[in-house]
């Protein structure tokens, strides 16, 4: 590594770092002369971490998790009671320093998870953390766990290309266990070797996981959060459009021909697009090899990029097919977009995707934007979720296209068998 990749991805860990403590020490700062409510709720400038703090609390005392605590902070805890337990690590600690120690982890997380990835440079590297570094900001200010989220799906790839199988079942279920999302990046087991054993793991992290609440909660005080948890999943699904392709579809179509878009069918459009590009891999290597033949084995068969494209279209739709998705959250759909600009095609239209997702989905919420433009413009048309929307349709193109040319190899052998 030369002397100025050392400079420039020692300025992007500054930034990062800066970003984690600037973020805690602001929200904290402003929470001390707030006087905010919210339906009669008190506001706090740190209102997520204060609803990740009381569910540690709550759980030690067996109470419900997930009703409304109007007297403590506004909105729901979301989250599995196996996130309050681990989050005691923060809520012990006063606010000031929890605030900041969760800041850090999620900055740290995402730092290690790209660091992580093989065949980029230190430079390539501390530029991805130059082109995540608002995003970044913009969940940490909101103390979310997207950030955090991101890093663990990029750790997760990292090890499984480097033929690990602990270490990333181990990522991929804690990030479960943060937001039930994450268990669609248990898909990409299949793409390496010892995909099994590699899933067998997972199965048995995610029980100790989930049976670990039971450490300070009765056997019966955990099913009826379990079932209260289910109950608010169930409720919360109608609430709204959030930032994504129903969102969008509404702000464009829905109010010109004044009909509301039914979440379920783009859901379940949204989910072939996103499988169809592997089924195409399997039917092919499945016509070669036979039904239990090494891809049963070994795991599928296909380039590294083929492997990245799918972690970033996975990152990417878990994003903006998510009814409740919102500005924080979109820090996993960049680290996709990213994903997808290094595994995948770098056209000339593929570098015009990734600065319109760079300007339109980490900047146009900003104060770098007017605010005429945001409130008329970027709110209200979706602009946020529009270029993701596009790259993820380019990144499943590019995956078919992938899949479709093995086709033919395929149907050879099939027709001629060797030998």
């Amino acid at each position: 590594m030369t002397r100025s990749d050392r400079s420039l991805l020692l300025l992007a860990y500054f930034l990062f770092g800066l970003a984690a403590v600037g973020a805690g020490v602001q929200s904290w700062w402003l929470a001390q002369t707030s006087t905010n409510t919210i339906n009669g709720a008190p506001f706090h400038e740190y209102n997520n971490y204060v609803i990740f703090k009381q569910s540690f609390h709550h759980l030690l005392a067996r109470a419900d998790l997930y009703q409304a605590w109007p007297a403590e902070h506004w909105d729901l805890f979301k989250y599995t009671p196996t996130f309050a337990l681990f989050f005691g690590v923060f809520a012990l600690l006063p606010d000031f320093w929890g605030l900041l120690g969760w800041n850090l982890l999620n900055a740290s997380v995402l730092a290690v998870g790209l660091l992580s990835l093989k065949d980029w440079s230190r430079r390539k590297q501390a530029l991805g953390m130059f082109f995540l570094w608002p995003e970044l900001l913009i969940s940490l200010q909101n103390e979310q766990s997207n950030a955090l989220i991101a890093g663990l799906l990029m750790l997760a790839f990292g090890g499984l290309e480097r033929g690990q199988q602990l270490r990333p079942a181990l990522w991929i279920v804690c990030s479960v266990f943060i937001k039930l999302f994450g268990v669609m990046a248990l898909a990409l087991f299949p793409f390496f070797g010892r995909w099994r054993m590699t899933l067998a793991k997972a199965a048995v992290i995610s029980l100790v996981l989930g049976a670990a609440p039971l450490l300070v909660a009765s056997t019966d005080d955990y099913r009826a959060m379990l079932l209260s948890y289910i109950n608010m999943l169930a409720h919360d699904h109608s609430v709204s459009y959030g930032m994504s392709v129903m969102g969008w579809l509404q702000a464009w179509l829905g109010e010109l021909l004044s009909v509301h878009f039914p979440k379920a069918p783009v859901l379940f459009l949204g989910f072939i697009g996103l499988i169809m590009p592997v089924l195409w891999v399997w039917v092919v290597q499945l016509r070669q090899q036979g039904l239990m033949g090494n891809w049963w084995r070994e795991g599928l068969s296909v380039s590294l990029s083929f492997r990245g494209l799918w972690l970033s279209s996975i990152m990417i739709w878990m994003v903006i097919f998510n009814h409740k998705a919102e500005s924080p959250t979109f820090i996993i759909a960049l680290a996709g977009v990213l994903l997808a600009y290094k595994y995948g095609s770098r056209s000339g239209w593929d570098r015009l995707l990734l600065i319109a997702c760079w300007v339109l989905s980490s900047w146009s919420p900003t104060d770098i934007f007017p605010s005429s433009l945001r409130k008329e413009w970027v709110e209200p048309y979706q602009l946020k979720v529009f270029p993701c929307m596009v790259y993820w349709l380019r990144i499943v193109w590019l995956m078919s296209a992938s899949a479709l040319n093995s086709l033919p190899s395929a149907l050879t052998q099939q027709e001629h068998p060797q030998g």
